[in-house]
Formats: C-alpha cells, sequence, structure tokens
C-alpha cells in the first residue's frame, strides 16, 4: 500500500513482507513544471493538476499545467471573477523500476492544448453544449485551449489516455469529462458530468478498478444507494 503527496513523493509499505517491521520505501515525484521552467510558486491542491496511478506494475503520472488570468470583471451567471485560459499542456511520465531515485522518471509523452487534433464528430459535441464557440457566435471565439481543465486522470485501461474535469467557465454547475489521447495527440470523447453540489476545480471523482470486481447484482445494490443517497442530500 503507499501515501502519495502529488507535489512530493509516495511512501510505499509492504505489508506482505511479513515480520513485525513492515519495509517503507519513498519514491519521490518529479518537481512541478511551473517550478522547473518558471520558478512558479506551487499553491493549493495538487489533485487539480497532477494524477498517478500503476498499470502493469509501472508507476505513470500525468500533469496539467494551465496558463492564463484572473481578470477584474465578473461573470453575470457565475457572480465570479472571470478567467482568461490562454492555453494548457499535458505531461506523463512513468517510472518501471521505482527504486527511489529521481532518475527513474521518463517523461514519455506530451501535448499543447491548442495542437490538439479535432475530428468534425468530437467538434460537434463540443458545440453543442456550449464549450467551444465560433466567432459567429456573438462575436466571441473559445477554442479547445481555452477551457477551464483540471483534474486530470489516468485511464486504467489504455496507455495513454487521459480524463479532464472541464467547463467553460469557472464555479459553472456545467461539468464535462474530456477523454484525450495524449499519445495520439486527439480528443476520444466527451461525457457530461454533474457538478451541483460541487461547484469547484477540486476532487469530483476517482477512477478505480472496483467494478471489474462487482456482479450485476452488486452493480444494482450500489446504484440504489446512491441514488439514495443523492435524494437524501439534495
Amino acid at each position: 500500500m503507499g501515501w502519495v503527496d502529488l507535489y512530493r513523493g509516495i511512501l510505499f509499505c509492504d505489508v506482505l513482507s511479513g515480520g513485525d517491521h513492515p519495509t517503507l520505501v519513498g519514491v519521490p515525484l518529479p518537481l512541478p513544471r511551473r517550478l522547473v521552467d518558471r520558478g512558479a510558486e506551487v499553491e493549493g491542491c495538487p489533485k487539480a493538476n497532477r494524477g498517478i496511478a500503476v498499470l502493469d506494475g509501472c508507476l505513470r503520472m500525468v500533469e496539467l499545467e494551465v496558463h492564463g488570468e484572473i481578470l477584474p470583471t465578473r461573470d453575470p451567471e457565475t457572480g465570479h471573477l472571470d478567467r482568461e485560459i490562454k492555453n494548457w499542456e499535458l505531461y506523463m511520465y512513468t517510472n518501471s523500476k521505482i527504486t527511489g531515485a529521481w532518475e527513474d522518471w521518463q517523461l514519455v509523452h506530451g501535448v499543447e492544448a491548442s495542437q490538439i487534433n479535432i475530428d468534425q464528430a468530437i467538434h460537434d459535441s463540443l458545440l453543442q453544449p456550449g464549450l467551444l464557440r465560433d466567432k459567429m457566435q456573438d462575436g466571441k471565439e473559445r477554442k479547445l485551449h481555452n477551457l477551464l481543465t483540471s483534474q486530470p486522470a489516468l485511464s486504467l485501461d489504455g496507455e495513454g489516455v487521459v480524463y479532464l474535469l472541464t467547463k467553460a467557465k469557472f464555479m459553472q454547475r456545467q461539468a464535462w469529462v474530456l477523454a484525450v489521447d495524449v499519445k495520439g495527440n486527439k480528443i476520444l470523447g466527451l461525457a457530461e458530468f454533474g457538478t451541483d453540489t460541487y461547484l469547484g476545480l477540486s476532487l469530483a471523482y476517482c477512477p478505480s478498478r472496483i467494478s471489474s470486481y462487482m456482479d450485476a447484482w452488486t452493480v444494482q445494490t450500489i446504484s440504489y444507494i446512491l441514488v439514495l443517497y443523492k435524494f437524501l442530500v439534495l
């Protein structure tokens, strides 16, 4: 088992090693790119910008780097200060040795949002809910690299795929999950994701393989519990 600090590193504990004193091993994580590239301060919850997973015995980490600024104007819909997103990037690292050395981490893929390929069907699906906007709409254009993105999550089913929580505006009630093929430099799909009870861009979901161990009865029971929980909370 392990404890993860997404800015600093992982502390592994081999609970199956036997004996009264389990072995602890520390594994550092790559330094945040904003610190290395620009010397910028690192603050806030790291889950908004980093994600980690173990796939085929290999540690994999994804980092989201967003370039933008907070404007002095307020959005009439949300009441919050406007955010201008100029671009965002995704970087994927792998660590197959896991010896505790910084050099074990290898940067394997990187993609810039302004250079990601979008086919016509995906483009239309992004236009429909207003995530993308052509110049013909109020004279204000919004492209993929202008979207507010957060919470990069590595796919547990395929190498090179990252899921992003995506919004057009900060603190907007509507949100979508965007599937990005970082290795292939393209958008794979889009799905609506409800955030009515939590409007920010902090933790909203956590990928898991637990569904592969469930039978039909278990899935139906959990679905009932979730519906009941939502009814009681709302």
